[in-house]
């Protein structure tokens, strides 16, 4: 995969979203129970914190040292009820602004990133595979798989 390629897919799967939640009333989008016992607020909070992560990751693989990052700790999961609570009082309008430009700087991030590093397998001690992997896992997949989710909740809204 290319950066180019990757970057259509972020811009993809970001305008779905982003489509998929357009016209929603504030209330709903706050309301539990949009994936799991989540509102859509806060797996957009989700979303951020993990594409932040991402960043994290770029910023410090370009200064040549080994990344340290929550992408990297196994209980991924503890990590996750830790930012819900931290951002279940944060109100809708940071979060949507959060999501946007969190985003906004990912995509800069790797538009600057060297594409060399980026693809190439092994280019990094601390990883096996090419850190463009790792970025499309946690920032494409990953909002992929919650968008699914989103879409059955959606669909639940018109029925």
């Amino acid at each position: 995969m290319t950066r180019d390629e990757l970057l259509q897919q972020l811009e993809h799967t970001r305008n779905e979203l982003n489509a998929l939640l357009e016209g929603v009333p504030a209330d709903a989008l706050i309301r539990p129970g949009a994936y799991g016992n989540w509102s859509v607020k806060d797996v957009l909070v989700h979303i951020s914190r993990w594409e932040a992560e991402i960043i994290k990751v770029l910023f410090q693989a370009q200064q040549g040292g080994k990344p340290q990052s929550e992408i990297f700790n196994p209980e991924y999961l503890k990590v996750n009820d830790l930012w819900h609570q931290e951002a279940k009082d944060r109100p809708l309008e940071r979060v949507l602004e959060d999501f946007s430009s969190v985003h906004t700087q990912l995509v800069r991030r790797l538009k600057d990133f060297p594409e060399k590093a980026l693809i190439t397998p092994g280019n990094y001690p601390w990883m096996k595979h090419a850190l463009i992997d790792l970025v499309k896992d946690i920032a494409v997949d990953h909002e992929q798989e919650h968008l699914e989710g989103l879409k059955v909740w959606r669909a639940s809204l018109s029925a």
